[in-house]
This record gives C-alpha cells, structure tokens and sequence, in this order.
C-alpha cells in the first residue's frame, strides 16, 4: 500500500516531501469508535493495528471518551500504545473547527464538564435542525429520544431519509439548514483549559475540505494560531490533505515550531479510510511530550 505523507523536518527546519511505501511500523493519532460516530470497537481498533504494523494509536470519539480505557486495556494486553484522547467540536471566530486533545488528562474532571456542554450545544442544535426536515417516524423517534443527539444523527437521518445522497451531500445539505453552526466550545478557551491541566491541544485537519468546518488557508491558520496561543500543534497528515496541503501546514508547523501529527480520521472498517500506519518520525515530538 502506498501511504502519503508530508515528509519530516531535518535539525536545519529543512523539509522532504515524498512517498512512503511498505511502512514496518507505525502510528495513527485520529481514529473513531463506536462511543461517537465510529463503528469500531475498542477490540477491532487494536486487533486492525496489530495486523497492519501500527503500533501506537488514539482514540479520539467526537466529545466523549467513553472507549478509551476499554481500548487502553486492549492495547495493554497486546503490546500496543493507546493515546487518550478526544476530537472536540469548537468555534472559532463563529466559525467551526475541530480540536483534538490528547493525553490522560482528557480524563480531568474539568475537561469531563467541558465535554458534556458541548454534547450539550450540539444536541439542541441537532434538534434545531431535525425540526427543519420532513416529518416521519424516524424523526420524531430522534426528536422524542432521551439519548444526546449528535452531528452523526442528523447525517445518518438526512442520507436514510432520501433527502440527500452521501455523507458529503448530507453534510452540505445540513449545513444550508444550518449555515453557522454545528455549535461547539469556544477554541481558545477549550485549548487553555487543556493545556491547564496537561492535555495537549492540536487543530484537526485544517485544511479538509467538508462543509460543516472550515478549511483553512495559510494566512487564516497562522491568524488562528496567534489570536489561539495554547493550540500546541496541528494534525498535518490527513487522508483528506493532498500533496500541497501537507507540505504548506508542515512549513507552518516548522516555522512556528510547534507539534506535528498524523491520521486517518477512521470511523471503521466498512468506511473507505482505514487506519494508516503512518512513519513514527513525522509525530516524534508529539509521542515525547503526551502522556
């Protein structure tokens, strides 16, 4: 399998770029369970990265972390590392963004009250939305659940519905209902109140293209990263970052000095993104400092 990625910065900042192919082993630090919009199990995830030379990973479920220990027991057992962490739905600017905190310090109590208000954002916005959409059965079964609605609940509902075809057109569909949002946590207070308690705060594919966050140029990241000082990094590696968007975040990256990391973004196994055992030199930094 031929892996893109970005290449690496030498002790001089110089950057190569190029392709890898038949890596022995390697790292996935973006990957999603069951506990949020995922369908791998904690079991699956670990068992998929012995049988693909991965051998560190983390669990980052949209705003919750419900499968991490059950994964870091998993891991454990087969001699593979399993990073704590958590994709958190944020705004920036009113505009959304993703932000990934990683470390076992996602467990903090006071990141756990964090996490439930943004559950909680987003579910009133989920509903918003779901009463904007044709009425059915399906609907008012989401509408009158007790459960927390989630982003992935009004896609699912959108596609299983007819009114949009896949994923992207879901998204695209949901966002001219809801043109502002999904809501979520203020960014740089999400990152401070991280970084407070030792987490390690890093922007989620800045530059993927999907309707409901934004994609970045290179002069509105480096405004995020001055006006959002605690964001310790940016995920530069993304399946949906081609070859010039990897190498313009890792020159950011390099010329700020700040953490790189890398990812799938895998929700699955029947999805078409698999975890990618991506080089563990393009994160060592990051692996150095997270706990």
């Amino acid at each position: 399998m031929r892996v893109p990625f970005y290449g690496r910065a030498s002790v001089a900042g110089r950057l190569a770029f190029g392709t890898l192919t038949n890596v022995p082993s390697g790292i996935d630090l973006h990957l999603h369970t069951r506990a949020s919009d995922g369908q791998w199990t904690p079991q699956g995830l670990v068992s998929h990265a012995i049988a693909h030379g991965i051998h560190t990973i983390a669990i980052t479920d949209h705003d919750v972390t419900t499968s991490v220990k059950s994964a870091q027991l998993c891991g454990r057992d087969a001699g593979v590392r399993v990073i704590s962490g958590v994709e958190v739905t944020a705004q920036w600017r009113q505009t959304p963004v993703h932000l990934l905190l990683y470390g076992d310090a996602v467990l903090d109590e006071s990141i756990q009250r964090l996490l439930s208000l943004a559950r909680g954002s987003i579910d009133q916005w989920a509903r918003a939305c779901l009463e904007t959409l044709p009425d059915q059965p399906a609907r008012d079964e989401l509408l009158t659940s007790s459960h927390t609605l989630t982003v992935a609940d009004v896609v699912r509902f959108v596609r299983s519905s007819r009114v949009a075809g896949d994923h992207r057109q879901s998204a695209r569909h949901i966002a001219s209902l809801r043109p502002n949002n999904p809501p979520g946590l203020g960014l740089s207070e999400t990152a401070r109140a991280a970084l407070d308690v030792g987490a390690v705060p890093v922007l989620a594919h800045p530059m993927r293209t999907d309707p409901l966050t934004r994609t970045f140029t290179v002069v509105e990241l480096n405004a995020l990263l001055d006006d959002v000082p605690a964001v310790q990094g940016i995920e530069v590696a993304h399946p949906h970052h081609d070859r010039a968007a990897q190498q313009a975040l890792a020159s950011v990256a390099v010329r700020r000095a700040i953490l790189t990391t890398v990812g799938s973004d895998s929700h699955g196994p029947a999805r078409s993104r698999r975890p990618i055992a991506w080089p563990t030199e393009l994160a060592r930094e990051f692996l150095a400092r997270v706990r």
